[in-house]
């Protein structure tokens, strides 16, 4: 996955390569560095309408519906390739670590056009994704959800969502696709 972003820039940027004079277009080309900078996530942010959802639609809090959205340099929305992860901890309350005991950790791998598909929302522009709990239900509490994305090439962005369960009935996910 590595060799994907830049292959895949030299695909769109192979009709401008005539303009060159033949020269080889590289990642270390000053112009083909800054489209990399300027198309390639800057910042993710764990939307505040992340919350514990119901996949038996039942009312039990059996996973967590994330949402995330994904910005360039100039804060606009963005789509990604890399791997989103996410930990869920509880909250460990009159600490300096406020990070407890882990209670999920998910791996979500956004590379073709299908997961694309899968986990972005056009409308509002970020991606939701349904997280199952392997150990439901969740128990009321204070919880930490962890979420770091790793794009070609190794960088990682991260951020963090702190949110409070008070062990009440929840929605069923929303059946969209």
């Amino acid at each position: 996955m590595k060799s994907a972003l830049p292959l895949a820039i030299a695909l769109v940027l192979l009709p401008a390569a005539g303009c060159h004079d033949g020269a080889e277009i590289t990642t270390e080309d000053p112009q083909v560095a800054s489209f990399i900078k300027l198309m390639t996530p800057a910042k993710i942010e764990v939307d505040r309408f992340t919350k514990p959802v119901s996949f038996a639609r039942d009312g039990t809090a059996d996973g967590l519906e994330v949402m995330v959205a994904t910005r360039d340099v100039a804060g606009d929305p963005i789509k990604v390739c890399g791997t989103f992860n996410f930990e869920l901890n509880a909250h460990r309350a009159a600490s300096s670590d406020r990070i407890g005991q882990r209670v999920a950790l998910w791996r979500v791998d956004i590379a073709d056009e299908k997961s694309f598909k899968a986990y972005w929302e056009n409308f509002p522009r970020f991606y939701r994704f349904e997280l199952k709990l392997d150990e439901a239900p969740l128990p009321a509490g204070r919880y930490v959800l962890s979420t770091w994305l790793v794009v070609p090439g190794g960088d990682r962005l991260f951020d963090e969502y702190e949110f409070s369960y008070d062990g009440s009935p929840v929605i069923p996910v929303p059946i969209t696709r």
